[in-house]
């Protein structure tokens, strides 16, 4: 495909003709949530010219600010369910209006969590103020003008990878590559659970977080584990790929591996009591069949799917507090409120309440980082065994007790997010700086999807790896986070596909998939 030809396809689900949207429905549930939260921020507008009180205007800032990005997609007649902005927009439902809302009206529950415990409503407005510019910002950033899509560095690169082949995986390779990827990283769950003193079948079968307590307060993750672990996450990536690459059958031995790999991927998440670590491939896999199929997924599976992670997440949050609190979830009758609670107070996707409190209390009981957090991804892989004065990677349990208010036997503590991360290296600064820089990478990045030809392979994996970071991760955990993730999955990834490339023997005929052998992708 020419740089010309690519400068005029329209965008996926912008536009109609493009097959597997069902774009009236999609195009009403677009408007539909931009509408509803402009009118919560009217009607909010309206009661605090009653009341006078903070809560209203609090309430009606974070309706606004949560329907900024999806009014940008109502504007430019977007209609994609899997737009990054409408993506941000349904997290900042939770982070943004859920947080406001959980933290003024619903203090029987805000006080049943460990979350937050000093929150107040005057760090629900500061965290508004700074999220609302933040948002804005970022928008400026996702429309400012830009040249050719495909004159840009990020896609000549991807378009030179494509040319040796990495982006088209012999599928017969795979199955074996991801066998073996799988017993690999299930020997790194039984070394975790040995360092960890978990071996027993009882403790297998628990979900809490595993640590390592080093004294003097200090602890680690087993970072080398948990990488080790992650060969499970891209041996599902990879069969996944090659899966809707080829267009293969469901009745194949792949598709059967592929399976195989997120089961353990699944478990692994429960063992850890790690949402992320389940959720997240679920968003690589959606994505991978976005860009390979150029179809968008329906409004009843996207609401499906939003439902089930939901649920799984209470679930997953009221199991981890059954085995690491001794709570009775069947006999205390606020146990399901405070899973519900914590889950929605952890919903910190440009989380108003941990924005508000790292603005209020940094650098006054935290100092400024200058920018050491966030290349502290540098050294993360190196085991503390080979470096004992290792300095922490993560910022969270750092921040917990001087910020958050939390106990210091809170282990895990809070993730900043992006913007409280910006403020904490470089105050304002900072924030409006870094907003803007996301909202471009946002935007490069969603490019990358429109890419046919043989680049489409390595374009779609990038495009989900990086959309995944930037659009998902990023809001709610830290940069060293997204930037470990995207090298741990990235670098996995393409050392699999280097193992796997196919020569002209291994394309599949169309006999082996799904479709007719002249839309079947082929190596030139």
């Amino acid at each position: 495909m020419s740089g010309g030809v690519l400068a005029t396809t329209p965008r996926l689900g912008d536009a109609p003709g493009l097959r597997g949207g069902r774009h009236d429905g999609a195009g009403l549930l677009v408007a539909g949530v931009a509408a509803v939260l402009g009118m919560v921020a009217v009607a909010a507008v309206a009661a605090f010219l009653v009341t006078r009180s903070i809560t209203e205007l609090n309430l009606a800032v974070a309706a606004a600010t949560t329907a900024m990005p999806v009014s940008v997609m109502v504007v430019q007649g977007s209609r994609r369910l899997s737009h990054p902005l409408f993506v941000l927009t349904v997290l900042m439902v939770m982070g943004v209006l859920g947080q406001t809302v959980w933290a003024q009206y619903a203090p029987d529950l805000a006080g049943s969590s460990d979350f937050l415990p000093d929150l107040t409503v005057g760090m629900i407005t500061l965290g508004l103020v700074v999220v609302a510019g933040a948002v804005l910002l970022l928008l400026v950033g996702w429309l400012w003008p830009r040249r050719d899509p495909a004159q840009r560095f990020g896609t000549r690169v991807i378009r030179r990878v494509a040319r040796t082949g990495l982006g088209d995986p012999a599928p017969r390779r795979v199955v074996v590559v991801v066998l073996v990827a799988c017993l690999l990283s299930l020997l790194f769950t039984l070394l975790l659970a040995e360092r960890t003193n978990s071996l027993s079948v009882a403790d297998l079968l628990a979900s809490r977080k595993r640590v390592v307590d080093l004294g003097a307060s200090e602890f680690t993750v087993l970072g080398v584990h948990r990488l080790g672990m992650s060969v499970s996450s891209a041996a599902f990536l990879l069969g996944w790929f090659t899966l809707q690459r080829w267009h293969l059958s469901w009745r194949s031995p792949l598709a059967a591996v592929t399976l195989l790999s997120f089961l353990l991927v699944a478990y692994q998440g429960y063992f850890l009591s790690s949402r992320t670590t389940i959720m997240v491939p679920v968003v690589w896999a959606l994505l991978v069949w976005v860009a390979l199929r150029r179809r968008e997924p329906s409004v009843k599976t996207l609401v499906t799917v939003f439902v089930l992670g939901f649920v799984a997440a209470v679930a997953l949050q009221g199991v981890r507090a059954a085995n690491q609190r001794g709570v009775d979830l069947a006999a205390d009758p606020l146990g399901l409120g405070r899973s519900i609670s914590t889950a929605v107070a952890s919903g910190k996707s440009l989380s108003v309440g941990v924005t508000g409190m790292v603005v209020q209390r940094v650098p006054e009981q935290f100092p400024y980082q200058y920018g050491r957090s966030m290349v502290s991804w540098t050294y993360a892989a190196v085991p503390r065994t080979l470096w004992e004065d290792k300095p922490p990677v993560r910022l969270g349990p750092q921040l917990g007790a001087p910020v958050f208010g939390q106990s210091e036997e809170r282990r895990t503590g809070v993730p900043p997010g992006i913007l409280g991360e910006l403020w904490i290296n470089f105050g304002v600064l900072g924030v409006g700086v870094g907003a803007l820089v996301w909202g471009l990478a946002i935007r490069t990045i969603d490019d990358w999807r429109t890419e046919r030809g043989r680049a489409a392979g390595i374009a779609a994996l990038c495009y989900a790896i990086g959309t995944t970071a930037v659009v998902v991760r990023l809001p709610f955990s830290e940069v060293t986070d997204a930037v470990a993730s995207v090298l741990q999955e990235g670098v996995l990834v393409v050392v699999l596909l280097l193992l796997v490339r196919a020569d002209r023997t291994d394309v599949p005929t169309a006999e082996t998939t799904d479709r007719p052998a002249s839309s079947t992708p082929r190596r030139p």
